[in-house]
């Protein structure tokens, strides 16, 4: 009995876990997002793993810990076609030199006050 019905199917029988074509599957795995997204695993994980803090789409253990692949595309649509703020090319941050310190450094009053009571006559 070859076919869906048998328990042990032979090796050659398409696997439940992968669609006819990779592009009909709505939950894809970490492999195949990468895939889709155009760049190698590494990458892709550095990716995934950063964009996690910004509402990327988990994995669904229901779906054997796959993704949902419309919501990382509408994810990924919201972030670069919709526009999301990009980061400025110049600073973001004021340099404030004027404001005093918080705390005395006694180290530093000591070796000033050394240098300029022992001052050396010029080397001529």
């Amino acid at each position: 009995m070859d076919g869906p019905d048998d328990e042990n199917p032979p090796l050659e029988w398409p696997k439940n876990d992968r669609p006819a074509a990779p592009e009909e599957g709505l939950f894809v795995s970490d492999v195949e997002l990468y895939r889709r997204l155009g760049v190698g695993p590494r990458t892709g994980r550095i990716a995934v793993r950063s964009l996690q803090h910004n509402g990327f789409p988990p994995k669904d253990p229901l779906f054997g810990n796959k993704r949902y692949w419309p919501a990382v595309r509408a994810f990924l649509d919201d972030r670069y076609i919709h526009g999301l703020p990009t980061p400025s090319a110049g600073r973001t941050w004021t340099e404030n030199c004027d404001t005093p310190r918080t705390r005395p450094r006694p180290k530093l009053e000591a070796a000033v006050a050394r240098l300029t009571k022992a001052k050396r006559p010029p080397v001529s």
